[in-house]
């Protein structure tokens, strides 16, 4: 009798420990997409290093510039000489850009009007490109197509 009652014990551990590994399940997060990943690496403090507009070196009208990429979507600026173009704060959007979506990098499209064509994002650099009409211009002669390069604050 005891070895029957062992072995029923012996059979329903067993049973139970088959049960419990067959009813987990492992959650897996699903990988996050590639505008998700770049939204996270662009979400940094960034300060202008070169400003060039139609191949004309302007860093020395951007001094001290900061663009701050936040992961909700928002940004800030300091010592904006483009108003124009960048707000004080805004929001932003991540937008695909055919030429550029290959290499995980997607245009900003800045409160729904600009758009910054990205064309370089490493851990400390971020390297984009715009062009400007300047008909909002509150400086004169701002008019073109802008290269920046700002690596991270």
């Amino acid at each position: 009798m005891k070895t029957k009652m062992n072995r029923l014990v012996s059979y329903l551990v067993f049973l139970v420990a088959i049960v419990s590994v067959a009813a987990c399940k492992h959650h897996h997060d699903p990988a996050p997409s590639a505008q998700d990943v770049f939204t996270k690496n662009v979400s940094q403090s960034w300060v202008v290093t070169a400003v060039s507009v139609d191949g004309k070196d302007v860093t020395s009208t951007f001094a001290g510039f900061t663009f701050m990429l936040k992961s909700d979507k928002s940004y800030t600026t300091t010592n904006n000489p483009l108003h124009g173009v960048f707000g004080t704060a805004g929001v932003y959007d991540v937008k695909s850009n055919a030429s550029t979506a290959t290499n995980g990098l997607f245009d900003l499209l800045l409160d729904n009007s600009v758009t910054l064509t990205v064309t370089e994002l490493t851990a400390s650099e971020l390297k984009f490109g715009f062009a400007y009409t300047g008909s909002n211009a509150r400086v004169t002669g701002v008019s073109g197509n802008y290269q920046v390069t700002m690596t991270v604050k």
